[in-house]
């Protein structure tokens, strides 16, 4: 009993409720928890997908420990950190006119149809792409939105428009999609960890830790 409430006290057990957004499913969380499993073998972990908003929600409501997410949230109030930056690229559909190019600017997808990540689910992602686009002259009204890059990157694939991804979602390899670097510099979305003030667990502050050594050393 002694040997288990000491393990408990350093976070080499208990339980982490770990929320994320669906764009670093397919790089940057698969490697953090390679790393922490590691470390802490015996921690239990619960996965969450949900978006930025979503997870200040569930922080502030006790739902999760630690989000990790693309934008810092208004409202509510929760602890954060900006880990880095991944840049965006743009899916398009094989046969685009920038299919075959190495990277194009933000400013030539004036006349192109957006499929983007749902305005409802993440009001914040959207905010900031839309004003992103507009800095270079783009109006971003997505024709199409969904709640997975799964679903946008399908609907590329089908010709239904063209899509801003994070550069993680291009190892979601479809048929009939493109992922073109962008040559503007600011095309970039941050990647933020999101916690509850003054966290008194080990546990969660061990996931904190080792979120940012993921960042720093891959």
């Amino acid at each position: 009993m002694l040997r288990a409430a000491e393990e408990l006290g350093a976070g080499a057990r208990g339980r982490l409720r770990l929320g994320f957004v669906d764009s670093t499913a397919y790089e940057f969380v698969p490697f953090f928890l390679h790393r922490f499993r590691t470390a802490w073998p015996d921690v239990d972990v619960e996965l969450h997908t949900m978006s930025s908003d979503e997870q200040a929600r569930a922080l502030a409501d006790g739902a999760i420990d630690v989000g990790v997410a693309r934008t810092v949230p208004v409202r509510p109030v929760v602890d954060s950190d900006v880990l880095g930056h991944d840049r965006l690229l743009v899916a398009v559909p094989a046969g685009h006119t920038v299919g075959r190019q190495r990277s194009v600017k933000l400013s030539r997808m004036h006349d192109d149809t957006f499929v983007g990540f749902s305005r409802e689910t993440s009001p914040s992602l959207h905010a900031e792409i839309r004003a992103l686009m507009l800095g270079h002259g783009v109006r971003y009204d997505p024709a199409i939105e969904a709640t997975e890059y799964t679903t946008i990157v399908g609907l590329v694939a089908a010709g239904e428009g063209v899509a801003l991804v994070p550069a993680g979602v291009r190892r979601l390899q479809l048929p009939n999609v493109n992922y073109i670097e962008i040559a503007d510099r600011d095309a970039r979305v941050a990647l933020v960890r999101l916690s509850r003030p003054d966290e008194p667990q080990a546990v969660i502050s061990n996931a904190i830790a080792e979120l940012g050594r993921t960042v720093t050393e891959g």
